[in-house]
């Protein structure tokens, strides 16, 4: 009998998991809107969303080379920001 015939593990193999479980609070994420879309909903210019973003005061998901920002972050950013 050859050794190849034996059935064994692979390395590196995950066990399947709910996606929820993937992320850190488990939490659901929501609508996800573009640079754009959020632009228009802080009614500020693409720009300024970016540097927003690029400053961490606006957090925002890469999911390969698009980034998006969900209502909740949106939120959060306008929570920080003084109230005139």
């Amino acid at each position: 009998m050859s050794h190849r015939s034996q059935a064994r593990p692979r390395a590196g193999k995950h066990r399947e998991r709910p996606f929820a479980q993937w992320r850190p609070s488990g939490r659901p994420l929501g609508k996800l809107r573009t640079i754009s879309q959020t632009a228009e909903i802080l009614q500020t210019s693409e720009r300024t969303v970016q540097r927003l973003i690029a400053d961490g005061r606006l957090r925002a998901h890469r999911i390969g080379r698009l980034v998006r920002i969900t209502d909740d972050d949106v939120a959060a950013l306008l929570d920080a920001t003084e109230s005139l």
